[in-house]
């Protein structure tokens, strides 16, 4: 696999060869893209931000858009009851308001980090061929190193077991000078079906576009996205739009893969609601766990606090239906169908879904 990745590279014209990388343990072989560049994120995109306000643009925090209405003029409505018009409308959002067409082409994943004090890192991004797969990176905060692990990928709402994950992570890490872990962390990925972002027209749309598929690279991505999309609203050909087109469908490329990532919905969908619940009473939620359990004949997903408050809302994505699962590690409600994620008061915090999960009274 690693060869056809290297051949594959060397056809596309990329600076790549074969190398020995700088880690502490051995390696049965790797290659190395050459003329690569590490900067910071954070860096990047504020300075973007503050370039936006002004000349008629403007940034809006704690907003959600619902929906979008496509016409001449476009309609954004908010979770404020605001709406906001505009000539073309760009879903950069991670997940797109897209109900069902894209999210059957997107699969959103959970991806896993920890980070410690080195005396010694190498230098790089270094990424492993496991299944599921490690990076390893370094960061510097004033004249101190740390070390990043991350990897341990797996689809949101399908593997209750988060901590084992953060477990392997640290393992991984004691390979290294990693004495202490400092800082953990997780992240929502969103994998194509195909292997490359949607970049585009959304379906059935002449002046809303989206953005999205970047599988953890946004920073190249959403780069690219810009270029893309800032042409195609201007009606400018770009030589990459064709490549990434959002409607695209390549059943060579992408049909075991669309298969596999699909299965999850019809099967969950039906056996959801016929699962015996987790927990019998609602004596039996311990303290900072959450549990589906059948209330004066009702299933509630019920969040019992640090304080023993108990907190209940509907197990019902208000995407498609499925049901949700606690994510122990994050103290969340995750979907493992199209990935949407609620806080233990119902909040949406991660789309496809825009509206809460249904509060409910245990009492």
């Amino acid at each position: 696999e690693l060869e056809l990745e290297l051949e594959a590279a060397l056809r596309a014209g990329l600076s790549v060869e074969r190398a020995s990388p700088p880690l502490p343990f051995p390696v049965k072989s790797a290659i190395r893209f050459l003329n690569q560049a590490q900067f910071h994120p954070r860096a990047y995109v504020v300075p973007l931000a503050h370039g936006i306000v002004g000349g008629g643009s403007h940034v809006f925090e704690a907003t959600r858009v619902i929906a979008v209405d496509e016409g001449e003029p476009c309609r954004i409505h908010t979770d404020l009851d605001t709406t906001l018009t505009a000539d073309r409308v760009i879903l950069a959002t991670h997940a797109p308001l897209n109900r069902v067409l894209l999210q059957t082409k997107l699969a959103q994943y959970r991806s896993y980090v920890v980070a410690g004090p080195v005396r010694h890192s190498p230098y790089g991004l270094f990424w492993d061929m496991d299944d599921p797969y490690h990076y390893i990176r370094s960061h510097r905060i004033g004249d101190q190193f740390y070390l990043l692990v991350g990897g341990e990928d797996h689809k949101t709402g399908q593997d209750p077991e988060t901590d084992v994950k953060f477990h392997r992570l640290v393992e991984y890490a004691r390979r290294f000078d990693v004495s202490t872990i400092t800082h953990r962390w997780s992240a929502q990925v969103i994998e194509p079906v195909d292997g490359l972002p949607f970049i585009g027209r959304n379906a059935g749309s002449e002046r809303v576009f989206v953005a999205t598929g970047f599988s953890g690279d946004g920073m190249v991505f959403g780069t690219l996205s810009a270029m893309i999309l800032a042409d195609l609203c201007r009606g400018i050909p770009n030589r990459y739009a064709e490549l990434y087109q959002a409607t695209r469908v390549k059943p060579l490329a992408s049909l075991a893969s669309y298969i596999e990532e699909n299965v999850d919905f019809p099967l969950h969908l039906l056996s959801d609601t016929l699962r015996p619940p987790d927990v019998t009473s609602l004596d039996a939620i311990e303290r900072g766990d959450g549990k589906i359990v059948r209330v004066r004949g009702e299933r509630l997903a019920v969040y019992r606090d640090h304080e023993g408050a108990l907190h209940a809302v509907s197990p019902v994505c208000t995407h498609l239906g499925c049901h949700v699962a606690f994510n122990v590690s994050e103290r969340s409600w995750d979907c493992p169908c199209h990935g949407s994620r609620f806080d233990v008061d119902g909040t949406v915090i991660n789309a496809p879904a825009v509206h809460n999960l249904r509060r409910r009274n245990v009492f």
